[in-house]
């Protein structure tokens, strides 16, 4: 059992670490990390048109309110 949690451990510290450098690539061009500052998402399945994390703005600033994250 320890040799999973090992494992689970490296994939849950490489997934924070991938995310912060989405949120920092993002911040650096002010867009939005979830939507890439599209203001809307697309998928196989549908387009929804107002992307929830930043009110459809696709602005970092915007997101970062709306998530209520601090950056500075």
């Amino acid at each position: 059992m320890e040799i999973f949690n090992k494992i689970t451990n490296k994939i849950s510290d490489w997934n924070a670490v991938q995310t912060e450098k989405k949120i920092n690539t993002n911040r650096d061009k002010g867009t939005c990390p979830d939507c890439s500052g599209r203001g809307f998402f697309i998928t196989n399945a549908y387009i929804d048109p107002t992307c929830p994390s930043c009110n459809g703005t696709g602005s970092f600033s915007d997101w970062a309110e709306t998530t209520q994250q601090q950056f500075e």
